[in-house]
């Protein structure tokens, strides 16, 4: 284990135990409170746990939590030195998009996503879209028509009737100067590759339907948490945690405002049907009320009524 990915390990591991004191986390993972720890990573400041040597490095890489927390990444056989640095450089800076990518690369090689997978599939209709769509599909391309076939052109989509998802989306895609065209096959020619990159193409489409379609980390977040509550995704799992963390370290008033956005999101992924079983691609003249009604989704919370909420605290 190289020096990176001990020092990343021990301050996950650090940040983790702090964080997650619950008898019951203790009981399912192994990982111990902040308490048993060794005197190298208790209550130091990430800045301090960087700044160890290797001899530090080594006693804090050495202690029953941080060896529980690895034992628990190599039983699903993930790459836990650069999945802790994607994560531990996410809290650092939540609104660098690349360290996400680096930690569902990370994920993607394990299985983590297996399990994902699994639990998705057994609802019909995402089986069936994930295994029909899937086939064909041409590793690491960035003009495979199975992908591209999603999304029409902005200009073709823009022309739709007013209030239908074509036109909105097209809309919503111009006023925030967003891309598509960038993204990216993942590697692979499987199921996982196209679930990993139908989500990447259609996030704005959640976006827009979902009704959290400001561009502020508030409804980013919202999503990521609808997402969670839907999908169990991982690292949707890791945009929601890494930013409550970031936000509890840095900026408490903020900190409240996305504990509201995470609330929110969840309560009503739980509601509403499953947005993954959507064939975006036959509902582009359908109106975006229509959808949201037949989708069950409920009104979204405003950041303006997540401030007063977290005002009255």
């Amino acid at each position: 284990m190289n020096i990176r990915i001990k020092v990343a390990t021990s301050i996950l591991a650090a940040l983790i135990t702090a964080c997650v004191p619950d008898k019951s986390h203790q009981k399912n993972t192994g990982v111990k409170h902040a308490e048993h720890q060794s005197s190298a990573t208790a209550g130091l400041p990430i800045e301090a746990l960087w700044a160890m040597d290797e001899s530090g490095i080594e006693k804090a890489a050495g202690t029953k939590a941080i060896q529980a927390f690895v034992r628990g990444f190599q039983g699903n056989k993930v790459d836990g030195g650069a999945y802790a640095y994607a994560l531990l450089a996410f809290i650092e800076n939540p609104r660098e998009l690349d360290n996400v990518v680096r930690g569902q690369l990370a994920l993607s090689k394990s299985l983590v996503y297996d399990k994902v997978l699994k639990k998705l599939m057994r609802n019909d209709a995402i089986n069936k879209l994930l295994q029909e769509k899937s086939l064909g599909v041409e590793a690491g391309s960035d003009n495979a028509d199975s992908f591209k076939a999603i999304l029409p052109s902005i200009e073709q989509l823009s022309k739709s009737t007013a209030g239908t998802l074509g036109q909105v989306w097209a809309e919503y895609m111009v006023r925030n100067k967003l891309d598509f065209s960038k993204f990216k096959a993942p590697p692979g020619k499987n199921t996982l590759a196209y679930y990993l990159f139908r989500l990447q193409m259609t996030h704005d489409i959640w976006h827009v339907v979902t009704g959290y379609e400001t561009i502020n980390d508030f409804d980013e977040i919202a999503l990521q948490a609808f997402m969670l509550a839907q999908l169990d995704d991982p690292i949707s799992s890791m945009v929601v945690g890494g930013s409550l963390i970031a936000t509890s370290l840095h900026d408490p008033d903020v900190h409240c405002i996305y504990a509201e956005a995470v609330r929110d999101g969840m309560e009503i992924g739980r509601l509403a049907e499953p947005l993954l079983a959507v064939e975006w691609e036959k509902e582009w003249e359908k109106p975006v009320k229509l959808l949201r009604a037949e989708l069950k989704l409920k009104t979204p919370m405003r950041v303006e009524d997540a401030q007063r909420n977290c005002t009255r605290l």
